[in-house]
This record gives structure tokens, sequence and C-alpha cells, in this order.
């Protein structure tokens, strides 16, 4: 609980939304051991990968990919009814493994080879999903409904600070377009 309290702490003091995920991932590894993780946000219809981590070299390269959230199938059907998703083996024949090899395609291989078990949850605001957390682990099983209820907790706080987030960019775009007029 307290590493809860102090994380979202850290979280809510940040009010850019690319440092915001940057802390978001480093806070999330002090509340659950992962080997990689993501931070997405919902953009329209796709899902915008803001920060990552556990890609060695190739984390930048995962920053800006936007997907359309269908490409995810059952999986972002789960998450967008506010459900996490758990896959306790991504080379198992389970739909949700399936729709998760066919949503991230060669990148399963090259970038994402060492991943067996993935847990992905929604980060939700005001009854909508604002975001996605995902963690990975090079074993599988290794997820269990109580690290679904632990990231969720933390996904609470967390989409608050992105709709924060939001707030001050939109804010600061409209002084930048008040300034331009005047």
């Amino acid at each position: 609980l307290s590493t809860l309290v102090r994380a979202s702490r850290n979280i809510a003091s940040r009010i850019e939304l690319g440092p915001l995920m940057s802390v978001l991932l480093n806070q999330l590894h002090s509340v659950i051991a992962y080997d990689g993780a993501a931070a997405v946000v919902i953009a329209d219809d796709d899902m915008v990968f803001l920060d990552s981590r556990g890609l060695g070299e190739r984390e930048d390269q995962v920053i800006g990919i936007r997907m359309n959230s269908s490409r995810w199938g059952l999986i972002w059907d789960r998450l967008s009814h506010g459900e996490h998703v758990i896959i306790g083996d991504v080379d198992s024949d389970t739909p949700e493994a399936q729709a998760f090899v066919r949503a991230v395609g060669v990148r399963l291989k090259s970038q994402l080879g060492y991943v067996r078990s993935w847990m992905a949850i929604p980060m939700r605001s005001r009854d909508r999903i604002v975001g996605v957390l995902s963690v990975s682990r090079n074993e599988a099983d290794y997820f269990q409904e109580k690290d679904a209820d632990l990231v969720a907790a933390f996904a609470n706080f967390a989409a608050i600070a992105i709709d924060n987030a939001r707030l001050f960019e939109e804010a600061q775009r409209r002084v930048r377009q008040n300034t331009a007029l005047a």
C-alpha cells in the first residue's frame, strides 16, 4: 500500500504526457516485477505507444507507433469493456494468445522474443479508456489475478494523471493560439 501511495504521488506530480509515461513505467516496476512494459494512450481509434521498457536499445523504436485498436481483436474487446487480459503463455493456442500474436506480428520474434506471459490493464477515467498498461515476463504463467488487481489500482492513478496532462496540453495549445492571434 505504501508503495502504491508513493507511486501515485510521483505520477501525480508530472503534468506533461511524455515525462508522465516515463515516470509511470518506472513506478510500475516498484509495484510489480516485469521484464517488459508499455504505456499506451488512446487517441481516436488508435493505440499510441508513448513509452516502453525491456526492449533494450530498441525501446525508442516503439515510441510513437500507432496501431488501430481493432487490430487487437478479442484483447481490445475486453480492454474496451474495462476488463484486464492475462495471457499465461503467448505461445499457447488460447484465443487471447492468438490475438496477441496477430496484433504484434513480426515484432513477436524480433523485439518481443522474450515474452512468455503478458498482461494488459485498461486505464479508465470517467467511464472511458484513456490508455493501457501492459507488462510482460519471460516465464510462462507468471501473472495472476492478484497482480492484475494491483496493477489496476496503479492504473487508476495513472488514468487521472493522463487526463490532467491532456488538459494541460490543451490549455497550453489555447494559450499559444491566443498569443498568436493577439
